[in-house]
């Protein structure tokens, strides 16, 4: 190291050494020395010697805590993790009311705090951190790592807080849009998660996560046009087109968009090589499922319907089998292949008979099929332990009627409606049975 580099950071550094030597009985030309020797050495990661100059400093001036709190930091790029949690708690008590060295011990513990969110570290970590945040209120990294922490702990109460306060002082903080977001959402507080992350996109702060996250939500609220966006400024932002999750949700927003032809377009790749051999098993399943229902949705039944059996004959986890199957089932309906519907609507019954979409599922399969009076038994089967199901009512109220009952069929519709708190697709229901009999004059009554 040179004589003028030497001269030249000293020059540099005097502002900060004001701080870092203040008293006046102490040699501030050679305190000013060694500490500038000692940063300089530190960037050298000549760690031995910037120490050694560290203690040549701090004898100088023993009750700096500025410089306790720089040497902590060498004792740590050294490696020596013991001295540098001494050199931390020297700082401190010299100077009870400097945030740094309880942020520097905060910061040690929470990256060597293992894998268990309750354990010392981490609770050590916390303790720090809340320390630093009492002294500086506005210390945005504290404040970032401790809600880190309570995301950690699934605190989100305090998460949301917290991540409040760093996105107050930095806007563009983009992680914590996204874990204030996430935290909002445990919270169920899903509106006040939504504008947070409208503001990230505002802010330019966005990433794909904010979107992806943003885009579900969206769904959960059927706002499917904002989701079809978002999932397209996702696919967008995902240069590599590598990210299956972001297809997929868009796929699933332009199907419940009824834009069944681009839905198609999207997934047909990831339902072969090579998107299909990245995607993950469920990945996997979900993009043939939401395929086969583009499929339909354009017109392509046959396809449809062989990709229902194709997701049947695989390996389909079990809770999935019954919504595969009614699919499936509603597409031979719709194909006039009633014999296999019944068939297919029979096994979803049997998996769950105290399914009420169930139980009506397949008693309209078996009255479309002109077997009304096998239907019949089943609805009041279900009825007897649930008689004020509104649906199963009104499905029993048709089966009647395709039964010939109509009279039986319409005193059931408007007597079950009365008790209702909307008795309108009662009334609907029985006009329509005196439609379907041709008796006008009774329908228009009713």
């Amino acid at each position: 190291m040179t004589p003028m580099r030497i001269v030249l950071i000293c020059v540099l550094m005097f502002p900060t050494l004001v701080g870092v030597c203040s008293a006046a009985s102490v040699d501030l030309a050679q305190a000013y020395y060694h500490f500038t020797l000692a940063r300089m050495y530190t960037q050298d990661k000549q760690f031995a010697d910037a120490l050694a100059e560290f203690d040549k400093a701090i004898k100088l001036n023993p009750d700096s805590s500025e410089l306790r709190v720089h040497q902590a930091m060498a004792f740590f790029e050294s490696t020596n993790f013991r001295d540098f949690v001494t050199a931390c708690e020297k700082a401190i008590e010299l100077d009870p009311q400097n945030p740094e060295p309880h942020f520097l011990l905060g910061r040690f513990y929470f990256t060597y705090r293992g894998e268990n969110p309750s354990g010392n570290l981490i609770d050590k970590a916390m303790a720090q951190f809340e320390r630093v945040i009492e002294l500086d209120s506005k210390h945005v990294f504290a404040l970032d790592y401790l809600s880190r922490i309570y995301v950690l702990k699934e605190n989100w109460e305090k998460a949301a807080d917290t991540l409040a306060r760093v996105v107050q002082l930095r806007p563009s903080h983009s992680d914590a849009h996204y874990l204030r977001a996430l935290a909002l959402v445990r919270l169920n507080k899903t509106e006040e998660a939504i504008k947070v992350l409208e503001k990230a996109v505002e802010y330019q702060a966005a990433g794909e996560d904010h979107l992806k996250l943003l885009g579900g939500l969206y769904l959960q609220r059927r706002e499917t046009a904002k989701a079809v966006e978002v999932f397209r400024q996702a696919m967008d932002l995902d240069t590599k087109g590598d990210d299956i999750e972001i297809r997929l949700e868009l796929a699933k927003a332009l199907n419940l968009s009824r834009k069944y032809a681009e839905a198609v377009d999207i997934l047909t790749p990831l339902t072969k090589p090579p998107a299909a051999s990245k995607a993950t098993k469920e990945q996997q399943i979900e993009a043939n499922f939401e395929l086969a229902k583009s499929l339909s949705g354009v017109g392509r039944r046959a396809d449809a319907i062989e990709g229902f059996k194709k997701l049947l004959n695989g390996e389909l986890p079990e809770q999935s089998r019954p919504i595969v199957q009614t699919r499936l089932a509603l597409l031979y309906q719709e194909s006039r292949e009633h014999d296999k519907a019944v068939e297919l609507f029979r096994e979803v019954y049997n998996s769950n008979p105290q399914s009420p979409e169930y139980t009506m599922n397949l008693a309209f399969a078996l009255k479309d099929t002109g077997r009304p009076q096998e239907a019949l038994p089943l609805v009041d089967g279900y009825l007897s332990k649930h008689p004020d199901e509104a649906y199963l009512l009104i499905a029993k109220g048709q089966i009647l009627g395709a039964l010939g009952r109509v009279q039986e069929a319409v005193e059931l519709l408007t007597d079950s409606g009365l008790k209702q708190s909307d008795p309108e697709p009662f009334v609907l229901a029985a006009s329509q049975l005196y439609i379907d009999h041709k008796k006008y004059p009774e329908a228009a009554k009713v």
